[in-house]
């Protein structure tokens, strides 16, 4: 279920089951970036309970403070189903892979997630590292735009697996969604400072370095604008822009390391292959 609107997102469902009246039941939305989705249990006519989760809910008022929503669920009488209604409203998108399942083999199969995070959050705060390195020694433009795009890389990841409310903002309502904004400009103006830095022979090179300086400094003040706008201003008005531009300058960058690649530069070479290897990806 996905969806991307200013307004909210209506679901409905219905779940039996047998032989489960004594198991720790939960629902799991996989999904650490909505901001808030209402969840309503109802018997025949009546809601017979009601839950709050989401981004924008603080971890100490969640009923399983975790890194994605999870919700306790009970079966009701053997040979009645249970409907409920679910409201999703969230300014970066709508996307609700709703499980059910017990909290162990929740927390099970958590542990393998938690490990390819982990572990790729280690792996963009090396290449950070060695990318503050190769800047401080080279001093050129292209490690500087490289080092950005890594510490924003790092910082979009932590808002993205949820991880960021766990360790750093978990009683904040709009942090979440606030550091995922301006970390995903961060990116892009990166990106630009990147494609300004490629050296190649071509006519349109100037335009695309204008185009590319421009988007640098507006990016910047998007950013600095997502960190003092009201929360409730932000909506797919705000989001759905930043996702094209994101596309147009990662291909337009693509291009032009292509052909200083085709140019004989092995920085490009090299920033070739990592692209293409994060496409594929």
């Amino acid at each position: 279920m996905m969806g991307l609107s200013k307004s909210a997102h209506w679901f409905s469902i219905v779940i039996s089951g047998e032989n489960m009246m004594d198991e720790d039941l939960v629902l799991s939305p996989d999904t650490p970036t909505v901001d808030r989705i209402e969840f309503y249990f109802v018997n025949g006519d009546e809601v017979v309970r009601t839950s709050v989760t989401g981004d924008t809910i603080p971890l100490s008022q969640l009923d399983y403070p975790y890194r994605i929503p999870v919700i306790p669920f009970e079966i009701t009488a053997q040979g009645r189903c249970t409907k409920i209604i679910l409201r999703a409203t969230s300014s970066v998108g709508v996307e609700i892979p709703l499980t059910l399942t017990t909290a162990s083999l929740l927390a099970e199969s958590q542990q393998s997630v938690l490990v390819f995070d982990g572990a790729l959050l280690m792996i963009f705060l090396f290449c950070f590292g060695i990318s503050v390195v190769l800047f401080a020694y080279k001093r050129d433009t292209l490690f500087l735009g490289v080092t950005f795009f890594f510490r924003g890389t790092t910082i979009f990841l932590l808002t993205q697996t949820g991880l960021g409310r766990i360790w750093f903002w978990p009683g904040s309502i709009d942090a979440n969604t606030r550091i995922s904004l301006v970390s995903a400009t961060a990116l892009i103006a990166s990106l630009c400072l990147i494609g300004r830095s490629l050296h190649f022979e071509n006519r349109y090179r100037s335009s695309a370095n204008i185009v590319l300086r421009f988007l640098i400094y507006g990016m910047i003040s998007l950013g600095l604008d997502y960190i003092i706008i009201p929360f409730h201003q932000m909506n797919s008005d705000n989001v759905v822009p930043i996702m094209v531009i994101a596309l147009l300058v990662a291909i337009t960058v693509l291009i032009m390391a292509s052909i200083t690649a085709a140019q004989d530069s092995k920085a490009a070479i090299y920033l070739v292959t990592y692209w293409s290897l994060i496409i594929l990806a």
